[in-house]
């Protein structure tokens, strides 16, 4: 189970929520690795009748 949580305010900061701690992040280079991730993921993201279908396809491939 994943119980950390990832945010990008901006481009001069980026935080990790730890289970027992949270991190800020500040240095650029960090920041910008963040920012990256977010977009890759942003761009895999899938909505509507798109997510609807995937998710029917992980159902059933769960029952299986």
């Amino acid at each position: 189970m994943n119980q950390e949580e990832r945010d990008v305010w901006d481009d001069k900061l980026a935080s990790a929520e730890l289970v027992s701690a949270r991190a800020n992040i500040t240095q650029p280079s960090e920041v910008a690795q963040y920012v990256k991730t977010f977009e890759t993921l942003g761009s895999m993201a899938v909505y509507g009748e798109d997510a609807r279908k995937l998710i029917v396809e992980a159902a059933e491939a769960v029952r299986e």
